[in-house]
Protein backbone atom coordinates (compact mmCIF):
# COMPACT_ATOMS: atom_id res chain seq x y z
CA UNK A 1 0.00 0.00 0.00
CA UNK A 2 1.57 3.30 -1.07
CA UNK A 3 1.45 6.06 1.52
CA UNK A 4 2.29 9.74 1.48
CA UNK A 5 3.69 11.75 4.38
CA UNK A 6 4.28 15.48 4.80
CA UNK A 7 7.45 16.67 6.51
CA UNK A 8 8.54 20.32 6.89
CA UNK A 9 12.13 20.71 5.72
CA UNK A 10 12.97 22.75 8.82
CA UNK A 11 12.56 19.60 10.92
CA UNK A 12 15.45 17.91 9.14
CA UNK A 13 18.75 19.02 10.74
CA UNK A 14 21.32 20.63 8.48
CA UNK A 15 24.55 18.61 8.55
CA UNK A 16 27.86 18.45 6.74
CA UNK A 17 28.46 16.71 3.42
CA UNK A 18 30.30 13.81 5.05
CA UNK A 19 27.84 13.12 7.86
CA UNK A 20 25.82 9.91 7.90
CA UNK A 21 22.46 11.55 8.45
CA UNK A 22 19.66 10.09 10.57
CA UNK A 23 17.29 7.19 9.89
CA UNK A 24 14.09 8.21 8.10
CA UNK A 25 11.96 6.60 10.81
CA UNK A 26 13.26 9.29 13.19
CA UNK A 27 11.11 11.75 11.26
CA UNK A 28 8.32 9.60 9.81
CA UNK A 29 6.24 6.79 11.39
CA UNK A 30 7.22 4.23 8.74
CA UNK A 31 5.68 0.78 9.04
CA UNK A 32 7.71 -2.41 9.05
CA UNK A 33 9.01 -3.11 5.54
CA UNK A 34 8.07 0.39 4.33
CA UNK A 35 10.67 2.55 2.59
CA UNK A 36 10.76 5.99 0.98
CA UNK A 37 10.40 5.88 -2.80
CA UNK A 38 10.22 9.56 -3.78
CA UNK A 39 10.75 13.03 -2.31
CA UNK A 40 8.72 15.88 -3.80
CA UNK A 41 9.13 19.56 -2.77
CA UNK A 42 5.69 21.18 -2.44
CA UNK A 43 4.86 24.79 -1.64
CA UNK A 44 1.20 24.97 -2.62
CA UNK A 45 -1.22 22.04 -2.69
CA UNK A 46 -3.19 23.55 -5.58
CA UNK A 47 -5.75 21.71 -7.71
CA UNK A 48 -4.05 23.28 -10.76
CA UNK A 49 -1.41 20.57 -10.45
CA UNK A 50 -1.56 16.80 -10.31
CA UNK A 51 0.56 14.16 -8.65
CA UNK A 52 1.31 11.36 -11.12
CA UNK A 53 2.54 7.98 -9.88
CA UNK A 54 3.70 4.91 -11.79
CA UNK A 55 4.35 1.30 -10.84
CA UNK A 56 6.80 -1.37 -11.93
CA UNK A 57 4.04 -3.27 -13.75
CA UNK A 58 3.10 -0.32 -15.97
CA UNK A 59 0.19 1.26 -14.11
CA UNK A 60 -0.10 5.03 -13.90
CA UNK A 61 -2.28 7.17 -11.69
CA UNK A 62 -3.19 10.86 -11.57
CA UNK A 63 -4.47 12.53 -8.41
CA UNK A 64 -5.15 16.21 -7.82
CA UNK A 65 -2.39 17.68 -5.67
CA UNK A 66 -5.07 19.25 -3.48
CA UNK A 67 -6.02 15.71 -2.34
CA UNK A 68 -2.85 15.74 -0.24
CA UNK A 69 -3.39 19.12 1.42
CA UNK A 70 -4.39 17.55 4.74
CA UNK A 71 -1.98 14.72 5.46
CA UNK A 72 -2.17 13.11 8.89
CA UNK A 73 0.97 12.64 10.92
CA UNK A 74 0.65 8.88 10.31
CA UNK A 75 0.37 9.41 6.55
CA UNK A 76 -2.49 8.72 4.14
CA UNK A 77 -2.98 6.35 1.22
CA UNK A 78 -1.59 7.73 -2.05
CA UNK A 79 -2.00 4.64 -4.24
CA UNK A 80 -3.26 1.10 -3.74
CA UNK A 81 -0.69 -1.39 -5.00
CA UNK A 82 -1.09 -4.99 -6.01
CA UNK A 83 0.73 -7.40 -3.72
CA UNK A 84 3.49 -8.05 -6.27
CA UNK A 85 3.76 -4.49 -7.61
CA UNK A 86 6.04 -1.61 -6.59
CA UNK A 87 5.80 2.15 -7.05
CA UNK A 88 8.77 3.39 -9.10
CA UNK A 89 8.23 7.15 -9.06
CA UNK A 90 6.00 10.16 -8.51
CA UNK A 91 6.07 13.61 -10.13
CA UNK A 92 4.07 16.86 -9.90
CA UNK A 93 2.85 18.14 -13.26
CA UNK A 94 0.31 20.41 -14.92
CA UNK A 95 -2.40 19.21 -17.31
CA UNK A 96 -0.58 20.49 -20.42
CA UNK A 97 2.55 18.41 -19.92
CA UNK A 98 3.48 15.15 -21.62
CA UNK A 99 4.28 12.02 -19.64
CA UNK A 100 6.76 9.30 -20.60
CA UNK A 101 7.23 5.81 -19.21
CA UNK A 102 10.33 3.72 -19.96
CA UNK A 103 10.77 -0.02 -19.59
CA UNK A 104 13.77 -2.19 -18.79
CA UNK A 105 13.40 -3.62 -22.29
CA UNK A 106 14.33 -0.30 -23.89
CA UNK A 107 10.85 0.88 -24.86
CA UNK A 108 9.36 4.30 -24.18
CA UNK A 109 5.83 5.65 -24.50
CA UNK A 110 4.74 9.29 -24.59
CA UNK A 111 1.25 10.66 -24.02
CA UNK A 112 -0.42 13.80 -22.72
CA UNK A 113 -1.48 13.93 -19.11
CA UNK A 114 -5.05 14.50 -20.27
CA UNK A 115 -5.06 10.86 -21.48
CA UNK A 116 -4.96 9.75 -17.84
CA UNK A 117 -8.24 10.18 -16.02
CA UNK A 118 -8.06 11.58 -12.53
CA UNK A 119 -8.92 9.12 -9.76
CA UNK A 120 -9.16 9.08 -6.00
CA UNK A 121 -6.29 8.46 -3.64
CA UNK A 122 -7.15 4.82 -2.95
CA UNK A 123 -7.43 3.64 -6.57
CA UNK A 124 -4.87 1.48 -8.41
CA UNK A 125 -4.66 3.63 -11.53
CA UNK A 126 -4.82 2.69 -15.21
CA UNK A 127 -2.50 1.02 -17.73
CA UNK A 128 0.25 3.37 -18.88
CA UNK A 129 2.41 0.96 -20.89
CA UNK A 130 2.00 -2.72 -21.78
CA UNK A 131 5.06 -4.76 -20.93
CA UNK A 132 6.46 -7.99 -22.28
CA UNK A 133 7.36 -10.85 -19.95
CA UNK A 134 10.17 -10.18 -17.48
CA UNK A 135 10.14 -6.44 -18.25
CA UNK A 136 9.34 -3.64 -15.83
CA UNK A 137 8.93 0.14 -15.80
CA UNK A 138 12.14 1.87 -14.69
CA UNK A 139 11.33 5.58 -15.12
CA UNK A 140 8.49 8.11 -15.10
CA UNK A 141 9.21 11.56 -16.59
CA UNK A 142 7.39 14.74 -17.61
CA UNK A 143 8.99 15.92 -20.87
CA UNK A 144 9.05 18.68 -23.46
CA UNK A 145 10.43 18.52 -27.00
CA UNK A 146 13.34 20.83 -26.13
CA UNK A 147 14.66 18.46 -23.44
CA UNK A 148 17.17 15.63 -23.79
CA UNK A 149 17.03 12.19 -22.24
CA UNK A 150 19.95 10.12 -20.97
CA UNK A 151 19.59 6.33 -21.09
CA UNK A 152 21.90 4.00 -19.14
CA UNK A 153 22.05 0.20 -19.34
CA UNK A 154 23.22 -2.32 -16.77
CA UNK A 155 26.39 -3.20 -18.70
CA UNK A 156 27.63 0.39 -18.63
CA UNK A 157 26.44 1.75 -21.99
CA UNK A 158 24.30 4.80 -22.63
CA UNK A 159 23.37 7.68 -24.91
CA UNK A 160 21.51 10.97 -25.15
CA UNK A 161 18.41 11.32 -27.30
CA UNK A 162 16.11 14.32 -27.84
CA UNK A 163 12.62 13.97 -26.40
CA UNK A 164 11.30 15.32 -29.72
CA UNK A 165 12.09 11.95 -31.31
CA UNK A 166 9.26 10.39 -29.31
CA UNK A 167 5.84 11.09 -30.81
CA UNK A 168 2.68 11.01 -28.74
CA UNK A 169 1.06 7.64 -29.33
CA UNK A 170 -1.46 7.54 -26.51
CA UNK A 171 -1.61 5.69 -23.24
CA UNK A 172 -1.70 1.89 -22.99
CA UNK A 173 0.50 0.84 -25.92
CA UNK A 174 3.83 -1.00 -25.95
CA UNK A 175 5.77 2.13 -26.84
CA UNK A 176 8.66 2.59 -29.28
CA UNK A 177 12.38 1.83 -29.07
CA UNK A 178 14.21 4.27 -26.82
CA UNK A 179 17.51 2.38 -26.75
CA UNK A 180 18.32 -1.04 -28.16
CA UNK A 181 18.82 -3.69 -25.50
CA UNK A 182 21.21 -6.47 -26.49
CA UNK A 183 23.65 -8.91 -24.87
CA UNK A 184 26.21 -6.10 -25.10
CA UNK A 185 24.02 -3.50 -23.39
CA UNK A 186 21.85 -5.52 -21.04
CA UNK A 187 18.60 -4.12 -19.66
CA UNK A 188 17.94 -0.39 -19.22
CA UNK A 189 18.34 0.70 -15.60
CA UNK A 190 17.82 4.47 -15.88
CA UNK A 191 16.20 7.14 -18.04
CA UNK A 192 16.66 10.74 -16.85
CA UNK A 193 16.50 14.28 -18.23
CA UNK A 194 19.81 16.08 -18.71
CA UNK A 195 21.19 19.33 -20.13
CA UNK A 196 24.67 20.02 -21.55
CA UNK A 197 25.78 21.79 -18.37
CA UNK A 198 24.74 18.90 -16.11
CA UNK A 199 26.94 16.19 -14.61
CA UNK A 200 25.78 12.72 -13.67
CA UNK A 201 26.97 9.88 -11.48
CA UNK A 202 26.94 6.18 -12.33
CA UNK A 203 26.98 3.70 -9.46
CA UNK A 204 27.81 0.01 -9.88
CA UNK A 205 26.66 -3.01 -7.88
CA UNK A 206 30.12 -3.43 -6.37
CA UNK A 207 30.26 0.19 -5.21
CA UNK A 208 32.23 1.87 -8.00
CA UNK A 209 31.13 5.42 -8.84
CA UNK A 210 32.07 7.73 -11.70
CA UNK A 211 31.14 11.33 -12.46
CA UNK A 212 30.73 12.47 -16.07
CA UNK A 213 29.72 15.57 -18.00
CA UNK A 214 26.43 15.04 -19.82
CA UNK A 215 27.79 16.76 -22.93
CA UNK A 216 30.51 14.09 -23.17
CA UNK A 217 27.88 11.45 -24.00
CA UNK A 218 27.06 11.08 -27.70
CA UNK A 219 23.71 12.44 -28.87
CA UNK A 220 22.15 9.85 -31.19
CA UNK A 221 18.75 8.66 -32.38
CA UNK A 222 16.28 6.34 -30.72
CA UNK A 223 17.12 3.15 -32.59
CA UNK A 224 20.76 2.84 -31.43
CA UNK A 225 22.72 1.09 -28.70
CA UNK A 226 24.83 4.00 -27.48
CA UNK A 227 28.41 4.15 -26.23
CA UNK A 228 30.40 2.79 -23.30
CA UNK A 229 30.12 5.03 -20.26
CA UNK A 230 31.93 2.96 -17.63
CA UNK A 231 34.31 0.00 -17.74
CA UNK A 232 32.99 -2.79 -15.50
CA UNK A 233 34.44 -6.05 -14.30
CA UNK A 234 32.81 -9.25 -15.54
CA UNK A 235 30.69 -9.73 -12.41
CA UNK A 236 29.67 -6.07 -11.95
CA UNK A 237 26.79 -4.01 -13.36
CA UNK A 238 25.39 -0.47 -13.18
CA UNK A 239 22.57 -0.10 -10.65
CA UNK A 240 21.97 3.65 -10.54
CA UNK A 241 22.31 7.01 -12.27
CA UNK A 242 21.90 10.37 -10.56
CA UNK A 243 21.94 13.75 -12.34
CA UNK A 244 23.70 16.73 -10.77
CA UNK A 245 22.13 19.80 -12.36
CA UNK A 246 24.50 22.57 -13.44
CA UNK A 247 27.50 20.41 -12.64
CA UNK A 248 30.91 21.96 -12.15
CA UNK A 249 33.61 22.17 -14.81
CA UNK A 250 35.80 19.66 -12.99
CA UNK A 251 37.73 17.43 -15.33
CA UNK A 252 35.86 14.24 -16.10
CA UNK A 253 37.33 11.06 -14.70
CA UNK A 254 38.95 9.03 -17.46
CA UNK A 255 37.29 5.82 -18.60
CA UNK A 256 38.76 2.87 -20.38
CA UNK A 257 36.96 1.66 -23.48
CA UNK A 258 35.73 3.03 -26.83
CA UNK A 259 33.68 6.02 -25.69
CA UNK A 260 32.79 7.12 -29.23
CA UNK A 261 31.92 3.84 -30.93
CA UNK A 262 28.20 4.18 -31.55
CA UNK A 263 26.45 1.11 -32.91
CA UNK A 264 24.87 2.17 -36.21
CA UNK A 265 21.86 -0.08 -35.75
CA UNK A 266 20.28 2.97 -36.02
CA UNK A 267 15.80 20.36 -5.24
CA UNK A 268 16.36 23.04 -3.66
CA UNK A 269 13.75 24.46 -1.21
CA UNK A 270 13.53 27.12 1.47
CA UNK A 271 13.51 26.15 5.15
CA UNK A 272 9.78 26.86 5.40
CA UNK A 273 8.72 24.54 2.59
CA UNK A 274 7.15 21.11 2.97
CA UNK A 275 8.06 17.89 1.21
CA UNK A 276 5.57 15.26 0.17
CA UNK A 277 7.18 11.92 0.84
CA UNK A 278 5.70 9.06 -1.18
CA UNK A 279 6.44 5.64 0.19
CA UNK A 280 5.41 2.09 -0.38
CA UNK A 281 5.21 -1.14 1.57
CA UNK A 282 6.43 -4.55 0.45
CA UNK A 283 3.82 -7.24 0.69
CA UNK A 284 0.29 -6.72 1.90
CA UNK A 285 0.97 -4.92 5.17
Amino acid sequence: IGRVYKLPVRKIPLTSRTSKGRPANNFLPLQEGEFIQELLPVRDFSDQYSCVMATRQGLIKKVSLSSFSNIRSTGIIAMTLKEDDVMIGAIIVSEKQDIMLFSSGGKGIRFNLEDVRETGRTSQGVIGIRLKDKQSVIALLAVEDSEELLFVTENGYGKRTSASEFNRIGRGGQGVIAIITSPRNGDVISAVKVADQDDFFLISHQGSIIRMHAQSVSRVGRNTQGVRLIQLTEDDCVVGCQVLENGSEDEQESIEGPASDVDAVDQQDSASSDRAVVTEVDGSS
